[in-house]
């Protein structure tokens, strides 16, 4: 499977990436420290200018929950589940939600899905190599 590392990097420039986008910026010239300060600047900003509202959203994993959990203190954004439910509150924004955070997790995801598709592909390729000859 591809490495966290991978996995990382394609989080990381989601993040340049986004930032880029909401701050008109190049996203060739912003760092990661940077492009963090630029969400959280964003999301502030989104919080004094529209209420607050609850999105709510499933990631059936544990281990991509406690991601999502990080990238919304990253970001300054609030995350909770309530009692009884298996999705995940995120607290925010409508347009931090839709226009930072979401495409942020959605990069997030479609690089370990790849990760793992990759890994299946490898797997079904040596179980084929081992195949006794008939």
């Amino acid at each position: 499977m591809a490495g966290s590392n991978e996995i990382l990097s394609k989080i990381l420039q989601a993040e340049i990436e986004v930032a880029a986008r909401i701050s008109s910026r190049e996203a060739a010239g912003l760092t990661t420290p940077e492009a963090v300060r630029t969400l959280r600047a964003f999301g502030l900003r989104c919080s004094r200018s529209a209420p607050l509202i609850e999105a709510q959203i499933s990631i059936p994993e544990p281990e991509l929950q406690h991601v999502v959990a990080e990238l919304c203190e990253r970001y300054g954004a609030g995350l909770h589940r309530k009692p009884r439910q298996r999705l995940l509150t995120i607290t925010a924004t409508h347009a931090f939600v839709d226009d930072a955070l979401h495409p942020v997790i959605q990069a997030m995801l479609d690089a370990v899905i790849a990760a793992r598709h990759e890994e299946a592909r490898r797997l079904i390729a040596e179980l084929r190599a081992s195949m006794p000859d008939e």
